[in-house]
């Protein structure tokens, strides 16, 4: 992941924490599937200052989550996941889902790792904006537009609270910090997705 890949997460995840997903984090866990490199979960670390859990296949990728801060664990998004049903209040598949034929056993399992209420928020490129280059990624099996995401979820017994696209200068105008984002930023060809558990009302 190059500085500038970088320096987006970091104003995406930052907006969104602020904006939405803080009010999640109640002393429960935060973890963080198919984590990669811990890039996500480090920012998110800091900004809810608690340790987060990386869960990803690859253990070099692990290694350098552990580098990163994150408490690791190696498994597979295919196999039983390795945390205990209602422990979790934020999740994040952060582009994976795209990668799972068949993402409805997976959101199931995770549904059930969150407490009462808790998030689980999903990245993944948008079909409608990115049909030009989705499968340039050869490992990826399986797009969504934001109604069949929503589906899925929906599916899954969660509740979707959020649903938009991940650029966080949509939310800036075109202002001065815009034209900053605009160079670090993706133009607002993915989803982003913030879906409930049972049991809390907003």
């Amino acid at each position: 992941m190059n500085a500038s890949s970088s320096s987006y997460n970091d104003a995406w995840l930052t907006y969104a924490w602020t904006r939405w997903l803080r009010g999640y984090a109640r002393g429960g866990a935060i973890v963080d599937y198919a984590c990669g490199v811990g890039v996500n979960g480090a920012i998110v670390a800091g900004l809810a200052r608690q340790s987060v859990v990386g869960v990803d296949r690859d253990g070099g990728c692990l290694a350098e989550s552990r580098r990163r801060g994150l408490t690791v664990v190696r498994a597979d998004l295919t196999s039983p996941l390795p945390v205990r049903p209602g422990t979790t209040d934020v999740a994040l598949l952060i582009h994976a889902i795209e990668h799972v034929p068949d993402a409805g056993p997976l959101l199931a399992s995770l549904a059930a790792t969150l407490t009462p209420g808790g998030a689980l928020v999903v990245v993944t490129p948008d079909w409608n904006r990115s049909a030009s280059w989705f499968y340039d990624d050869p490992t990826h099996c399986r797009p969504y537009t934001a109604s069949s995401l929503a589906d899925v979820l929906e599916t899954a017994g969660l509740r979707v609270r959020v649903l938009t696209h991940h650029n966080v200068g949509y939310r800036l105008g075109r202002s001065g910090i815009w034209k900053v984002f605009k160079s670090l930023c993706f133009t607002g060809d993915g989803l982003f997705a913030i879906a409930e558990s049972a049991g809390r009302d907003r």
